[in-house]
C-alpha cells in the first residue's frame, strides 16, 4: 500500500515572548516526547479562542507581515478583523462575508463543504505532524505569560520533484517549494510549534526553508471563554454580490493558509496505476540515460486545484528525469516553444533548473522534466517515446 502524507501549512500570527527555556535529557526526554506525541494525537480543540494573530514571511532580509484580531469558535463560526488593513471577514462554516471598511461594501463567498471548524483544522494539522514526523526536542517555555511547550520536529525525507506554490504577502509573491531537488546536508526544512501546555493550542508556528522563514504567532490569547453570538453576525452594508461557485481550497478567512497536496508513495508503477483513474505513462528504458534509474513513484492529489498526478522520478549521477501523468495540466511549461509529440501539440521550456515538456492527449496531460546537466533534447526524446497513448 502507498504511504500518504498530507500537509497544510497555516500561516496565521506573530510577536511572542519566550522565557525560561529548559530541555530534557536522556530517558526523561524520551518519556516526555512519547507522552506529548500521545497527547497531540488525541487532543481535542477548545470551544473557542480569541487572540491577536500575526503572520510573517522573511526572505533575503525582506520581511512582510499581516496582523489580525481573530475569534474562532468550535461550531465553525469565525471573525477576522484586519489590524493593519480595514476589513472584517465573518464565516459561519458555509459562507464568508468580506466587509471592506474603506468602501463599506460586502462580498459573499460560498465555502467548500467541510466537516471541520477552523479550530479542528488547526488541531488536525498538528496530529498530521505527529503521524508523519518524529519529535526531535521538547522544551518548556512561556509565551505571553502562558506555560508552553516548544516542539521541534525532525525534517521529513526530501522529495525530488519540481513544483512550488505562490504565497502573496502584501504586494510581493513568494514561492514556497512543494517539490524540490534533494537538499544538501544542512539545508533541510526546520519545523517547530509552540503549544499552550494545558490545551495544546498552537501559540506559535515556525517553518524555515532554504527560501524563506514563515512564522505565525498568537498573543493576548483567551481560550475556552464564551464568545457573544453578535460577534459573528454577518455584515449587511451595501452588499456587492455573491459568488455562488464553490471554493475547493481552504476557507478564505485565512489569507495565509496554504493547502499542500496529499502525497502517496508507491512501490511499483502498477500499484500507482491501480490507485488513480488513468493509465500511468512509463518510458522505455532505452529512452533514458544509463546513469539514471527509477527511484521514487509518487502520487499527488492537489486539493486546491482538483488535480491528480503520478510522477516517476529517475535519478543518478546527480541528475533527475521525472515523468508525470495527470488529469489536468501542471502549467509549468505553458510559455515554452511549441513542439509536436506524436501528433499532439506540446510546449517545451528551458529554465535554469532544466528542461520541461508538457503536452495533452485527450483528457490526459503529460510532463517530462530533465535536470540541467542532461542533454537539452532529452525531455523531448522521452516525451516522443511515450507519445500520445489512447486515454
Amino acid at each position: 500500500m502507498g504511504r500518504q502524507i498530507r500537509a497544510t501549512v497555516a500561516i496565521v500570527a506573530l510577536v511572542v515572548v519566550l522565557a525560561g527555556c529548559s530541555g530534557f535529557t536522556g530517558g526523561e526526554e524520551t518519556d516526555r516526547t512519547e507522552a506529548l506525541a500521545e497527547r497531540l494525537a488525541d487532543a481535542e480543540p477548545p470551544a473557542s479562542v480569541e487572540a491577536v494573530r500575526a503572520a510573517s514571511v522573511e526572505t533575503d532580509g525582506d520581511r512582510k507581515s499581516i496582523t489580525t484580531h481573530v475569534w474562532l469558535r468550535g461550531d465553525g463560526a469565525t471573525r477576522v478583523e484586519g489590524v493593519d488593513e480595514p476589513y472584517v471577514v465573518v464565516t459561519d462554516g458555509e459562507r464568508a462575508w468580506n466587509h471592506d471598511l474603506e468602501t463599506d461594501s460586502v462580498s459573499v463567498l460560498e465555502l467548500a463543504a467541510s466537516d471541520e471548524s477552523r479550530l479542528e483544522r488547526l488541531y488536525a494539522e498538528q496530529q498530521r505532524y505527529v503521524e508523519n514526523l518524529e519529535i526531535e526536542t521538547v522544551e518548556e517555555t512561556t509565551v505571553d505569560g502562558r506555560e508552553a511547550l516548544r516542539v521541534a520536529f525532525e525534517s521529513p525525507p526530501t522529495e525530488t520533484v519540481e513544483r512550488s506554490i505562490d504565497l502573496l504577502v502584501g504586494d510581493t509573491v513568494y514561492q514556497l517549494p512543494l517539490e524540490t531537488a534533494t537538499v544538501e546536508d544542512g539545508e533541510a526544512n526546520a519545523l517547530a510549534v509552540t503549544l499552550d501546555e494545558e490545551t495544546l493550542f498552537p501559540l506559535e508556528f515556525r517553518l524555515e526553508t532554504a527560501e524563506a522563514t514563515f512564522t505565525v504567532t498568537y498573543e493576548d490569547v483567551t481560550i475556552g471563554e464564551p464568545i457573544d453570538d453578535e460577534r459573528f453576525e454577518p455584515p449587511q452594508v451595501n452588499e456587492t454580490g455573491t459568488d455562488d461557485g464553490t471554493d475547493d481550497s481552504e476557507p478564505s478567512d485565512d489569507p495565509f493558509e496554504i493547502v499542500l497536496p496529499t502525497i502517496t508513495e508507491y512501490e511499483t508503477v502498477e500499484e500507482a496505476a491501480g490507485a488513480v483513474p488513468f493509465a500511468v505513462a512509463e518510458p522505455p528504458a532505452a529512452a533514458l540515460p544509463e546513469t539514471v534509474s527509477l527511484e521514487t513513484i509518487s502520487g499527488y492529489e492537489f486539493h486546491d486545484e482538483n488535480r491528480t498526478q503520478v510522477s516517476l522520478f529517475y535519478r543518478g549521477a546527480g541528475e533527475t528525469v521525472s515523468v508525470t501523468t495527470g488529469d489536468a495540466p501542471r502549467g509549468y511549461a505553458s510559455g515554452g516553444d511549441p513542439v509536436e509529440v506524436d501528433g499532439a501539440v506540446g510546449s517545451l521550456e528551458r529554465t535554469g533548473q532544466g528542461t520541461e515538456l508538457e503536452w495533452a492527449c485527450g483528457d490526459r496531460h503529460y510532463s517530462i522534466f530533465a535536470s540541467d546537466g542532461l542533454d537539452d533534447g532529452l525531455a523531448l526524446a522521452v516525451g516522443e517515446s511515450i507519445g500520445c497513448p489512447a486515454s
